[in-house]
């Protein structure tokens, strides 16, 4: 009886272990240097079809018409990128820039409003080095 006893408190003690590693807030080793900035900052997983997509220029004029669209106060539908495994960034997402290539594609870590941490790459214009992503946390 006392072993049995003794084997549900270290099979509680385990499960409570478990679930405290796998809680969103286990996440402590985030820390931005970065914000999105513009409306409709795109993150997608990191592959080669992805940076070719980032470097057209049909992507950038999207951005620029998407960008005026914002100022003017237009309501935009958002689009569905989960097909593509990719993210639309609300404004001002903590980001944590990893690093950055010649070509202006960067990798990085965005902390979403749900605490959820997304690793992927994105332009280097889409997101803003900036203090205030160190107060966001």
């Amino acid at each position: 009886m006392k072993k049995t006893f003794l084997w549900m408190i270290a099979v509680i003690v385990l499960v409570i272990f478990i679930r405290a590693l796998q809680s969103p807030d286990a996440e402590t080793s985030f820390h931005p240097n970065a914000v999105a900035e513009p409306a409709g900052v795109v993150i997608c997983p990191d592959s080669a079809g992805a940076r070719s997509v980032f470097h057209e220029k049909k992507w950038t004029d999207t951005l620029e018409d998407t960008e005026k669209k914002v100022q003017a106060g237009t309501p935009l539908k958002v689009p569905d990128l989960s097909p593509y495994g990719c993210s639309l960034l609300p404004v001002e997402t903590p980001v944590y820039v990893e690093n950055a290539d010649a070509t202006g594609i960067i990798k990085v870590a965005a902390k979403m409003p749900d605490g959820t941490i997304l690793h992927g790459i994105t332009r280097a214009d889409q997101v803003v080095k900036s203090s205030r992503a160190v107060n966001s946390e």
